[in-house]
């Protein structure tokens, strides 16, 4: 998805130079303007859902109380690189928990919508979720992004085995 984002905004702004970098590599370098892209929640999302080691917590240093601290200040890196303004890209279904915190009326224009389930299928269950691809006890499957508010579920297609099996109108 974030190809596609980089791709998309290069035929829009045909004008524009385009600098891809990791909010690492950001670090001490500035821009006119900011684009952050692929601010989605879960497993390898930002910030990440992947457990720290404990035995790296007896090492670093106190978080102040603040979840998720050292992943926020690599955020707030990139938000401060921009001279001009900062833009967020965050997924309509699967949102940063960082994208969330800084949308609404007060960050106005801050957080736009990259639309990436556009093109999903319906949940065949809720109707008002889209499936994505989530990895299970018993392996791949696609299931409903309003988990666990609804537990839709379907399996992957036999013919081409990447996207849900489900039927074309939505039942």
């Amino acid at each position: 998805p974030e190809r596609d984002a980089q791709k998309e905004l290069e035929r829009a702004y045909p004008g524009f130079q385009f600098r891809y970098l990791t909010v690492h590599k950001a670090k001490g370098r500035e821009a006119d303007y900011v684009i952050a892209l692929g601010l989605v929640a879960g497993k390898y999302g930002f910030p990440t859902e992947i457990a720290d080691d404990p035995l790296l917590d007896l090492v670093l240093a106190e978080t102040g109380g603040f979840p998720k601290a050292e992943e926020r200040r690599l955020f707030y890196v990139a938000l401060t690189r921009a001279r001009k303004r900062c833009y967020l890209v965050a997924s309509d279904f699967n949102p940063s928990s960082f994208a969330t915190e800084l949308s609404g009326k007060r960050y106005d224009g801050l957080v736009l919508s990259s639309d990436w389930a556009a093109g999903f299928a319906a949940c065949p269950q809720c109707k008002t979720g889209k499936l994505i691809g989530r990895e299970g006890e018993f392996g791949p499957f696609w299931g409903c992004t309003n988990f666990p508010l609804c537990e839709g579920k379907a399996k992957s297609c036999h013919g081409c085995r990447v996207q849900p099996l489900v039927r074309h109108d939505g039942e």
